[in-house]
Order: structure tokens, then C-alpha cells, then sequence
């Protein structure tokens, strides 16, 4: 069933080869049909060479499994091994030849691919760093790159800052236009895969709190005797830890291995984004923008990682036009001028609303 459901594949090929001349246009030139994902399927791999033929240069043996973007498929059905197919030109990162189709397939093994396709884009809880090469010590092309475009992905899992990450190399808007680099995301690893690469300490600690093997480690900060974990419980591979003005994460917060404060069965504090000093910083926000107006809203929550003293501040900003018509059923601003305004309150452990001077100013110094 494999090799007629290739050959029906490679037809379509041969098909859109001959597609109109205007149809090329569409997809860097390549009929639609050409450009789509397919996977290693041989346990020894599949030999990548240099031109469509067997005596050919050998560039590289492609491991079982690896992710291939589809370029270019020749029009004449070959026999190898006694399987069925063509030679096709394909990308495996940035190496580009030909192998056979016969050792290929539709279906991917690797759970991540199940999720996460070449063409398709993917969103972080914070922005990415886009880099020159698979690693943090290559050149940074861009600190703050987010809503990127997949271009391929790794197979090896590694682990940046103590998590189980996978690198894929991206496409992104920066401020010099579209450009090309690689980010590494905890979402590129499932959730097993996250709780099975990670440090055994956190292991522990984690199973304490929940036994989920669907949970996955997000961020994670090691500062001395404290642990503070962010987890993505029970999603999939390609969701974010934070939704629209809401949280679906679970924070755990460690000394010595024990846990001394987690929201697990509680309302989420949402994202942990940042630590510094004795805080730690976590936040769920939402907004919403029209050629009239939005709104912005933030909710951050500070825990004092060593007394685990509380503040939580909700901050909510709003923007209107001055002069709003409709013309053409849309919203217009006439002179595009704009009124703003600015609500912020503060609020203690004990749910009390609180004066501004109430919070510590290492807290406000941050927000």
C-alpha cells in the first residue's frame, strides 16, 4: 500500500510539473504540489547525492526519520531494490540533492512533526532569539522575533537553561525586513520527551505536584537552593503555556527539592517571565487594537522567592480616537489623534487593594 500511495503522490508530481506557467508564482516558483513534507522511512537512513543517479556523489546519509521539503521530482518511475519510485530533489536544512522516493513516506514518526509542518508558523509565551546557526553562542540576528515560519527542525533534543528544547530554523519579520535564522522553543518537544529529558531534581519535583506525562517544562530558573518551574499541562505540542488573558500554566517554586509554593488547583499566575533579585515576575495580559482605539491589559503577579510574600498588579490602558467616522463601513480617525488613559491597582497576599508606596520599589522598578 506504501508504494501505490507514492506513486499516486509522484503522479500529482508529474501532474503539477505541467501545471499553467502562472500557477509557479505561488511557491517560489515550484507548482503547490511540489513543495510538501516527507520522511525518511528506512532504519539505516537514505543517502542524499549530489545528481539523480546511483553512481552520484554521496553528500550525506539523512537519518531515519529526518523531516524533507520536496523541490523537484523527475517524470520517470524507477525500480531500486525492488520498491517503486522516482528521484526527487530535496532540502534537509540547508543541504540541498536528490534521493529516492521509494525509501520515503507521507506519514511522520516523530510525534513533533505530527504538530508543528514545514510552512507553518508557530507563536512563543515570550518573543524568540533568532540566531545565525542552532546555537546560543552564534551571532544574534534578532533578540525579540515572534509569529515565525518554520522552515525545518531538528530531530536531537537539547536543553538550553536546564530545558529540553528542539532548534528549527525559521523564518522571521525583524526590523530590517524578512530574514532567516534559528530560535529554539520548549514547545518543539512533547511532553513526554520534555519530562523525560529533564534534570532528575525537577523530575522529582514535578511528580510531587502532578504526574502528567503530558506536561511539559516551559521555562524554567535556577537561583542557588531555588527551582522555579513552569509547566504546560495537558496540550498539545504546538500549544503556548498562556492564552488570551488567561493561563493554562502551572508554577512550581523549590528550596532544597521541596516544593514551598505552586498555583496547581488554584487560578494560574500565569507566565513566569523574568527573575531578578529576590522576585520572580509572572504575568497573563490581553489587548485588542482597532483604527479607533484598544486596550491593553496586564496582570502580573511578584512572589518574593524568599519570604513568599505576594503583590499583584492590574494594570489596564486604553486608547481612543478623538474623532472616530465610518466611511466605507471601517473605522477612520480623523486628524489621527488619540486620547489616552491608565488604570493601575495594587493588591497584597491577601487580596487587599493597596497604595502605590505600599510595594517595594525593586517591584515597581520593574513593571
Amino acid at each position: 500500500m506504501r508504494t501505490i500511495s507514492l506513486t499516486l503522490v509522484f503522479v500529482l508530481f508529474t501532474i503539477g510539473c505541467k501545471a499553467n506557467p502562472a500557477d509557479k508564482n505561488k511557491n517560489n516558483g515550484l507548482p503547490l504540489s511540489l513543495s510538501m513534507n516527507m520522511y525518511v522511512s528506512t532504519k539505516n537512513g537514505i543517502k542524499i547525492r549530489e545528481q539523480p543517479t546511483l553512481d552520484s556523489n554521496v553528500l550525506k546519509v539523512l537519518p531515519y526519520g529526518a523531516m524533507l521539503i520536496l523541490h523537484e521530482a523527475q517524470s520517470t518511475e524507477i525500480n531500486i531494490d525492488d520498491k517503486n519510485g522516482f528521484w526527487v530533489r530535496v532540502a534537509w536544512y540547508d543541504l540541498r540533492g536528490w534521493v529516492f522516493s521509494g525509501d520515503l513516506k507521507i506519514n511522520p514518526d516523530y510525534e513533533i512533526f505530527k504538530h508543528h509542518e514545514i510552512g507553518g508558523f508557530l507563536n512563543g509565551d515570550l518573543p524568540f532569539i533568532l540566531y545565525e546557526k542552532p546555537d546560543i553562542l552564534s551571532r544574534r540576528i534578532a533578540d525579540s522575533v515572534d509569529n515565525v515560519q518554520i522552515e525545518s527542525i531538528k530531530i536531537e533534543i537539547e536543553k538550553v537553561k536546564y530545558i529540553p528544547i528542539r532548534w528549527a530554523e525559521v523564518t522571521a519579520r525583524t526590523s530590517t525586513g524578512k530574514q532567516k535564522g534559528w530560535i529554539y522553543s520548549s514547545q518543539l518537544v512533547t511532553g513526554d520527551e520534555s519530562i523525560s529529558n529533564s534534570e532528575t531534581v525537577d523530575k522529582k519535583i514535578i511528580k510531587t505536584v502532578i504526574d502528567d506525562a503530558n506536561a511539559k517544562i516551559c521555562e524554567l530558573n535556577v537561583i542557588g537552593e531555588i527551582r522555579i518551574i513552569t509547566l504546560n499541562p495537558k496540550t498539545n505540542s504546538g500549544s503556548s503555556c498562556s492564552g488570551y488573558g488567561e493561563s493554562r500554566c502551572i508554577n512550581i517554586i523549590s528550596k532544597n527539592g521541596k516544593v514551598i509554593y505552586t498555583d496547581f488547583k488554584n487560578k494560574s499566575i500565569g507566565y513566569l517571565e523574568k527573575v531578578n533579585n529576590e522576585y520572580a515576575f509572572f504575568y497573563i495580559q490581553a489587548g485588542e487594537g482597532r483604527p479607533c482605539g484598544g486596550f491593553f491589559k496586564k496582570y502580573t503577579t511578584v512572589i518574593n522567592i524568599n519570604t513568599l510574600e505576594i503583590y499583584r498588579i492590574e494594570s489596564y490602558n486604553e486608547t481612543s480616537c478623538l474623532r472616530c467616522i465610518k466611511k466605507d463601513d471601517k473605522e477612520v480617525c480623523l486628524n489621527d489623534k488619540y486620547k489616552q488613559s491608565e488604570e493601575v491597582k495594587y493588591f497584597n497576599s491577601k487580596n487587599e487593594l493597596i497604595k502605590k508606596e505600599e510595594v517595594p520599589i525593586e517591584i515597581l522598578s520593574e513593571l
